[in-house]
């Protein structure tokens, strides 16, 4: 074969590539619809993946708000629509969120205040805005058929703190304070048995109870932990001081605005205290507290640890050998758990808690004479000096409580247990915060396409719900979580 004879000719080249120039051309017009529809697609599930934050943004602020408003403004269960003004605003704040160009639409919900079993008013368990109560602790119940209330502190509470820098010598570092009752037979019959104290619940290894140069010690008030400035009765202000220990055998004296000072220390355990630290000597992950009551000639004089009572001790704690300070109790997470007993029946209950390293500063104190504390008397008539941050919170939690140490909030050297109460038991109700759900099922999406085209596509929804309680403490609303199981729609009332 000659070199001509092997080189293709125009007409072979053309005939061979010819088709597959028509080949591609097919295919890209098929592709070009599938392409377009992959497109709008993904566009249309962004767009509802929007709709659905924007769903959950718009419940949100419908749950605060309306949790707030039937919280500071109501009269509890006194009168039909009792809920509407909260619910109204509600329905208000969901409708200045939009999905799209388009307000939020959520009803209120509202139905008949007749039936005993519905004392929340509530149309339905399934209605887009459900009023209800939760206990503040957690995991949170909730009650949609029972009424809240934010009577304060009905079950008693038992604040604690660790307030240290220098945890192995301080024989004040760690503070424990049953406060009052509003209920007088809580107050009467109730005490604590005992606490155990877990100071490495993750069980890393790292943090013991270290008694070995000291055994735990109780306070003996030489220098009070609570000091600061508060007006006394003349209406001037005044250096003020709280003893340490109340409530105890040869601890029964006490101060307030009237007498806002004292010579420390005022007081002195007796050869045999009521307070008892097990173990005493070495190291450990536990410490427990037990308590007695307190007899003299065969005469029980103290009952033991009782609402209104208070205490400060010193125990070592240390962190892979070195001296552990307040803030490092609280980034633990050491748990408390407190055993409760009432003294009718001798029955025994438990609640644990865990401290949290919480972000106060000592400049928030009212412990100077151009930043001033004040003085609170709970419901046995006792004075308690405000000078801790969160008295501008709750002035329940601000009690027996001392000023974090240092300015900087990140390293104050104070961890507390603020959530620690005995309520709802032995049918001693306790504070029942305000709780309302929103929720909104099949919610109406306009089509981003629709839209583009200028027609009107209704075929997508997009559902949501949240969940917002008034926290009575700590006077403010804030979102929480309630898993399914734990919502309780009230038998034979709403459907």
């Amino acid at each position: 074969m000659t070199a001509e004879q092997m080189i293709p000719s125009p007409c072979l080249v053309r005939r061979h590539i010819g088709p597959r120039r028509g080949v591609v051309a097919l295919w890209t017009l098929l592709m070009v619809p599938v392409l377009l529809i992959m497109f709008v697609v993904v566009v249309e599930a962004v767009h509802l993946w929007l709709a659905r934050v924007e769903l959950e943004n718009a419940l949100e602020a419908a749950a605060l708000a309306a949790v707030k408003e039937w919280a500071e403004t109501d009269d509890p269960g006194s009168g039909e629509s009792w809920t509407r003004a909260a619910r109204d605003v509600g329905v208000a704040f969901a409708a200045a969120n939009v999905i799209g160009k388009n307000a939020v639409v959520v009803s209120t919900n509202l139905g008949d205040h007749s039936n005993p079993n519905n004392p929340n008013e509530n149309g339905s368990c399934q209605g887009d805005l459900v009023f209800g109560a939760v206990a503040p602790v957690e995991p949170y119940l909730f009650k949609a058929g029972e009424p809240p209330s934010c009577v304060s502190d009905l079950g008693g509470r038992v604040l604690m703190d660790v307030t240290t820098n220098q945890i192995l010598k301080d024989e004040s570092a760690w503070g424990i304070s049953f406060v009052a009752s509003a209920n007088p037979d809580f107050n009467e019959y109730v005490v604590i048995d005992r606490i155990v104290i877990d100071i490495d619940p993750n069980e890393t290894g790292q943090l013991q109870f270290n008694l070995t140069q000291r055994s735990p010690i109780l306070s003996t008030n030489d220098s009070p932990s609570v000091q600061g400035w508060a007006l006394g009765e003349n209406g001037v202000a005044q250096a003020s001081r709280q003893h340490d220990n109340y409530g105890f055998a040869n601890w029964v004296n006490t101060t307030g605005p009237g007498n806002p000072t004292f010579t420390p220390p005022d007081g002195a355990w007796p050869a045999n205290p009521q307070i008892t630290f097990s173990p005493t000597t070495g190291t450990s992950r536990f410490l427990e507290i037990t308590f007695q009551p307190y007899y003299e000639n065969g005469d029980m004089v103290d009952d033991g640890f009782s609402p209104g009572d208070r205490f400060r001790f010193g125990a070592g704690v240390t962190r892979n050998g070195s001296p552990a300070d307040g803030d490092i109790i609280g980034e633990a997470g050491a748990k408390v758990t407190v055993v409760f007993k009432d003294t009718r029946t001798a029955t025994e209950w438990s609640e644990t808690a865990s401290f949290v390293d919480t972000g106060y500063s000592s400049n928030q104190c009212g412990n100077q004479k151009n930043r001033l504390g004040t003085w609170s008397k709970d419901h046995l008539g006792l004075w308690h000096l405000l000078i801790h941050p969160i008295r501008s919170e709750s002035e329940l939690l601000a009690r027996d409580m001392p000023c974090p140490l240092t300015a900087a909030t990140t390293n104050n050297h104070q961890s507390l247990v603020l959530d620690l109460g005995a309520e709802g038991v032995g049918g001693m109700e306790g504070v029942r915060n305000y709780v309302v759900r929103a929720q909104r099922v099949g919610h109406p999406v306009p089509s981003l396409l629709g839209g583009f085209l200028g027609l009107s596509f209704d075929w997508f929804t997009v559902s949501a719900q949240t969940t917002a309680m008034y926290d009575c403490e700590l006077k403010r609303p804030r979102l929480i979580r309630v898993k399914p199981e734990n919502f309780e729609c009230p038998p034979g009332g709403t459907p």
